[in-house]
């Protein structure tokens, strides 16, 4: 059985707008410092969604901001 949510307790929102993730989150999305995610908000549950971005997917397109609409 595989969790769908795991929690990793709170994080306060740093000067710059900035939260820190905890270290454990990183491992388990093999994620280091530097690496890229993509930032998806789901407006409906008031939820940010962080996904690892492929290294390969970054190279392929250069990001100009805005927002995007699924």
């Amino acid at each position: 059985m595989r969790l769908k949510i795991v929690s990793y307790g709170t994080s306060k929102i740093q000067q710059l707008r900035r939260v820190a993730l905890d270290q454990n989150i990183l491992d388990t999305l093999g994620l280091s410092i530097g690496d890229t995610v993509q930032v998806e908000l789901d407006t409906e549950n008031s939820t940010i969604i962080l996904s690892k971005v492929n290294s390969k997917d970054v190279q392929k397109k250069t990001s100009k901001g805005g927002v995007h609409v699924k």
